[in-house]
């Protein structure tokens, strides 16, 4: 095996979320707070499979390994061109499911929909990163990041509470990627 280089301190990092034009705020704002190791931070767009369909399955026009060597190329540049010592490649996703509780039998009086927490919220969120070397195109290390949560609501406000525990979790994820990539840098200086 070959001995990783030493990381000079500090870097510039380029950070791109897979399928996102750019990455979460959150995530950017906890890396900034590392000054001491990350002089500057550069949000990077990486578009995601351009074949991709969620709903069926379609066979793909390119040969997909193809496609993500070239995207990754493509973004080795850019981070190079915006003076990215480092990249930091990241997705990510939240399941959720939802549990109706026995007191739901309740909510066809409709007013206890409004008012009476039937319907538990589990929601577990996982992400992940890849710390690449701009130059080379080495994988330095990988990232990896799990938050759980759960809640309880009112039938009629299940939507809205996900979306708040969903924004939570993307924030939870963002500062624990961020203490993961710092204390990452520390351990290889």
């Amino acid at each position: 095996a070959v001995e990783p280089e030493p990381i000079r301190l500090p870097i510039r990092l380029g950070v791109a979320q897979i399928g996102e034009t750019a990455p979460p705020n959150e995530l950017i704002n906890a890396l900034k707070r590392h000054r001491n190791l990350i002089a500057d931070v550069v949000e990077l767009p990486l578009a995601g499979d351009p074949n991709s369909n969620r709903y069926y399955y379609q066979k793909p026009d390119v040969n997909t390994g193809d496609l993500i060597r070239k995207q990754a190329g493509t973004l080795r540049k850019l981070g190079q061109q915006m003076g990215a010592d480092y990249i930091l490649v990241i997705g990510g996703n939240i399941d959720s499911h939802v549990e109706a509780r026995p007191v739901q039998a309740l909510d066809l009086a409709i007013l206890p929909g409004f008012i009476i927490p039937s319907q538990t919220i589990e929601m577990t969120a996982r992400a992940g990163g890849a710390f690449i070397n701009a130059k080379n195109g080495r994988v330095e290390f990988l990232l990896t990041t799990t938050s759980e949560t759960t809640n309880s609501c009112p039938t009629f406000y299940v939507d809205q509470k996900m979306e708040e525990m969903a924004i939570e979790q993307r924030s939870t994820l963002s500062k624990q990627l961020a203490e993961e990539l710092a204390a990452k840098i520390l351990s290889r200086r």
